[in-house]
């Protein structure tokens, strides 16, 4: 019987087996390859809805429901009967009606919320599960590739049901549920020989792996979400399916030849006009995806828009509310438009990084910094209850007792009163916060949305490309076979020319210098860190500082001035090109933050501490100027050593070709 169970598992001698997977449940970030980094990065991007939406329609060719759909259940449905709730609770006056009312309204956006979130999307990601390691069988057990047709696992009433034993190959019904529970313990799957195997090769892969590990010496694997499954299935379907099928776009499945097709023709156009910069955007060049991030960043500034003339927002309000959409935006444009180059990055990768930036990065370094802010007031409050001090010495060491004074006098601002007896200790106090709980989560998820943006085909080689249109135009040869129906003259001409224009694209534009290839990282990187730079000034101008509209205006304008989101973006790139472009093994993931890192968190410790506490803004801006213009010229000596590497490293590549 293990035999069998080997054999149908597709594991060679010299592959591991992990229960139907070849990879562990807690294996992300232990490959460094490329494909491994974004799927297991895209797992993260809330809460793995992106990823599960791509592996259910490689495995089943579903497509996932509409943005409009999901924003009208998630969002609108429960907000329109929480309204429908207050109108009544204030309308009603009768006390019986009034409670019964608003309670069956408020248990129903509970029921509403639970069932779909909880509930419908677990039971999704189970099938899913499920139907991979059905196909697994298949594949192995028939010694052929996985068919495309759809042939769904059996469940326990059918008569098939016998077979259940082996396709699931020792995954029970609590393992394939608790693998996608909002919160579970999955079944471990390593073994005593498989556990020293594999291990992390850099810092995130080890957080990783600190988040998945075994709990409670119950022998099972901590999940969140899902997170850590749908990373091992993505690892999966990169090895069951072809990567010319697995090069999609997120949210629309739409293929990425289908556009990129008509960016390398506009490419060859302005190649042969010699305009080496294009600095408007070609709407027939641009995927389904950036089409429709385009028209929801219209859609949203409107939205905001009228939303603030609902709560009578002044003249500068609005001005200040536009110039911030517009400050990131021009930054944008003229970043893109001074990289560019006709061979080089396209407006579908910019809109599409700075998309992620804004939407993807800022929701997980909120998730995670209020998490992070949770743990740390709770060991404080900790602390206070522990000891019970309720006087302090005053002499700035006894931390301690400060501690509980400082809590006895103004409860939530404990750690205000405290640095105005202690502000030595109340200066490392804030320097944690800068650099850990601030500076370390931003930048790490500045980090993780490269690559989630890295699998676009501006970075594919001529190799990738040439793969991928050869793929495209065996699509086209076998679609009327493939569709079963009978194709008259017109279409089968229409396909004719399809094939005929992929033929005659020009794939010598992806010859690309690794001068160039390093340029397009730190485009790619620096568009992410404006998008998040862009949503996080609208949090801090319009939700932390709304009592004063002149102090709306200042941290406007001085967000303006120090942009350091897109410096520390920079200088990430500086370590990621050494890494992917030079091939540097020494630098992993703590090489490539801690000079952001450092640069970002002393940034945020002079606002913090000298403008914010000490009350010395004119200090604050004048050491925060210097501060940028040291991080810009340090950049600027790290980018220009290593274009001149990259220059050599060019040459020496071209005279060895010749």
């Amino acid at each position: 019987m293990s035999i069998i169970m080997k054999m149908l598992s597709g594991s060679r001698d010299d592959e591991e087996d992990y229960r139907g997977f070849s990879t562990s449940i807690s294996h992300a970030y232990v490959d460094a390859s490329p494909s491994v980094r974004s799927t297991d990065a895209c797992a993260l991007a809330c809460c793995g809805i992106l990823q599960s939406d791509r592996d259910r329609y490689l495995l089943t060719g579903v497509p996932p429901p509409s943005w409009s759909r999901r924003i009208y259940v998630h969002f609108f449905a429960p907000i329109a009967l929480l309204m429908i709730a207050c109108y009544g609770a204030v309308h009603i006056s009768d006390r019986y009606w009034n409670d019964l009312i608003s309670t069956i309204l408020v248990a129903l956006i509970l029921v509403l919320i639970v069932m779909q979130l909880c509930f419908k999307g677990r039971w999704k990601r189970v099938m899913v599960r499920k139907e991979l390691l059905w196909r697994k069988y298949q594949m192995i057990a028939s010694s052929r590739e996985a068919s495309t047709n759809t042939m769904y696992p059996p469940e326990e009433d059918d008569e098939e049901f016998e077979h259940a034993q082996l396709y699931l190959q020792g995954q029970s019904r609590c393992d394939l549920h608790c693998a996608h529970a909002m919160i579970g313990c999955y079944r471990t799957d390593l073994s005593k020989e498989n556990n020293d195997k594999k291990q992390p090769t850099d810092f995130c892969g080890w957080l990783f792996q600190q988040l998945c590990v075994k709990t409670c010496c119950c022998g099972c694997h901590l999940q969140v979400c899902g997170i850590c499954a749908l990373a091992q299935e993505a690892r999966e379907l990169n090895r069951l399916v072809p990567l010319t099928r697995r090069r999609i776009d997120y949210v629309t499945m739409e293929p990425t030849m289908r556009y990129y097709a008509e960016i390398l023709r506009q490419r060859s156009v302005a190649a042969a006009c010699k305009a080496n910069r294009d600095w408007w955007i070609s709407w027939s060049s641009l995927s389904r995806l950036s089409k429709q991030l385009i028209q929801l960043w219209i859609i949203v500034v409107v939205l905001l828009l009228l939303f603030g003339i609902l709560l009578h927002f002044s003249f500068l309000h609005v001005f200040i509310f536009i110039g911030t959409f517009l400050h990131a935006w021009f930054l944008l444009w003229l970043l893109h438009g001074y990289y560019h180059n006709s061979k080089e990055i396209s407006w579908d990768l910019t809109i599409k990084a700075f998309s992620c930036g804004f939407f993807v990065v800022t929701i997980l370094a909120i998730t995670w910094e209020l998490g992070l802010g949770m743990a740390f007031n709770i060991v404080m409050t900790l602390v206070l209850k522990l000891f019970g001090v309720s006087a302090a010495n005053g002499n700035g060491f006894n931390w301690i007792a400060g501690f509980a004074q400082a809590a006895s006098r103004r409860g939530d601002d404990y750690l205000s009163v405290f640095g105005q007896d202690h502000p030595l200790l109340y200066a490392l106090i804030v320097a944690f916060e800068a650099l850990v709980l601030a500076a370390s989560v931003e930048e790490l998820a500045k980090y993780l949305g490269y690559p989630m943006i890295m699998d676009h085909p501006d970075f594919w080689t001529r190799f990738e490309l040439e793969s991928s249109v050869n793929a495209s135009i065996q699509k086209l040869r076998q679609r009327p076979l493939d569709d079963g129906e009978d194709h008259n003259e017109d279409n089968y001409e229409d396909e004719k020319g399809e094939i005929k224009a992929l033929k005659d694209l020009d794939t010598s534009q992806q010859d690309k210098t690794l001068k160039i290839r390093g340029a397009m990282i730190s485009m790619a990187m620096v568009s992410i860190a404006l998008g998040f730079s862009c949503c996080e000034n609208l949090l801090y101008v319009f939700i932390y500082n709304e009592n004063s509209l002149r102090r709306e205006f200042m941290v406007l304008i001085f967000r303006m001035l120090f942009p350091i989101h897109p410096i520390c973006a920079a200088i990430q790139s500086i370590g990621v090109v050494r890494r992917d472009i030079q091939n540097d093994s020494r630098f992993e993931l703590g090489q490539i933050l801690f000079p952001a890192v450092l640069l970002h968190g002393t940034f945020d410790w002079i606002v913090m501490f000298v403008g914010e506490f000490c009350n010395f803004p004119s200090v604050a801006v004048v050491l925060a100027f210097l501060f940028v213009l040291a991080a810009l010229a340090f950049y600027y000596k790290l980018s220009q050593e290593q274009r001149q590497q990259l220059e050599d490293k060019d040459k020496q590549n071209s005279s060895t070709f010749l």
